[in-house]
């Protein structure tokens, strides 16, 4: 939520003093990994003491701020930052997690193991159902009961989450990410090479986003209506023009292609509508 204004403000009270927030690499927007770290190393420099850091807190692949993911460079320097300082690193693996990148959760495939990591959305295959996942002596560590609510455990919920790991488990559910992946990520990338409005594919797996050149305006928007006349579901992501598609993981390889095919059709006729193609 840190990368929309409407998670903020008005809408969600002002942040508690003690949240600081430092650069994600993102390399088409100037965002270099080497500059991420270097203000990450003046932060607790210039505004936060080390021993005052509790966590640093990372989706290792942005939902909300456009389906971009972090170099595996970078995760493993955050693995050593907060070794370095005493800090637990967290891993907001909600959008990212359940399977959705191609590993059960994304910051697996860097090699990295965080301290704790918060997981949601497809571990229950759309049923409500969120988890808070950590290491032993962490858990052990908190008095009994000072994690709790109205709602937590609930039987169904809980029900939805056991089915819907024993689909992962005996349905090769990750293989088939791994594979659509793969197709999805090829297709977008021959219509990157004919289309000049495309400036970047991202994945892994089947959370793939897809940016716009920035100097097109409500160009992302006019693709999702476009892709939505043509009967397909399409949604935007972060605040600059990209697109994000997030198919089914247990989606096959014919259906796949009619997805894709129907995107690369809307952004084509976008682009010729507006003189770019």
């Amino acid at each position: 939520g840190s990368t929309q204004v409407g998670y903020r403000g008005g809408d969600a009270g002002p942040l508690p003093y003690g949240a600081f927030f430092a650069p994600f690499p993102y390399a088409l927007r100037g965002v270099t990994e080497a500059f991420a770290k270097e203000q990450l190393d003046l932060l607790i420099k210039q505004q936060v003491a080390p021993s005052e850091v509790a966590a640093v807190i990372i989706e290792p692949v942005l939902g909300e701020g456009g389906f971009l993911p972090a170099p595996a460079s970078f995760l493993r320097y955050l693995r050593e930052f907060c070794d370095a300082h005493g800090a637990l690193l967290i891993a907001d693996e909600v959008q990212s997690g359940a399977g959705r990148t191609g590993t059960f959760y994304a910051i697996e495939a860097a090699g990295v193991t965080p301290d704790i990591i918060t997981t949601a959305k497809g571990i229950g295959s759309g049923y409500p159902i969120s988890a808070v996942l950590s290491r032993a002596e962490i858990a052990d560590a908190q008095p009994a009961g000072c994690m709790g609510g109205t709602y937590g455990g609930n039987a169904v919920a809980c029900a939805a989450a056991v089915a819907t790991l024993d689909v992962y488990e005996h349905e090769n559910v990750l293989d088939n990410v791994v594979a659509r992946g793969a197709q999805a990520t090829a297709a977008l990338h021959a219509l990157q090479a004919r289309c000049p409005a495309v400036a970047e594919v991202r994945g892994p797996g089947l959370m793939l986003g897809i940016e716009f050149d920035p100097s097109l305006a409500g160009f992302a928007g006019d693709v999702t209506k476009a892709c939505g006349d043509r009967g397909m579901l399409a949604l935007t992501a972060g605040v600059h023009e990209t697109v994000r598609l997030i198919p089914p993981l247990t989606i096959d390889e014919g259906d796949l292609a009619e997805g894709l095919s129907i995107f690369a059709e809307s952004v084509e006729a976008v682009a010729a509508a507006r003189g770019v193609l």
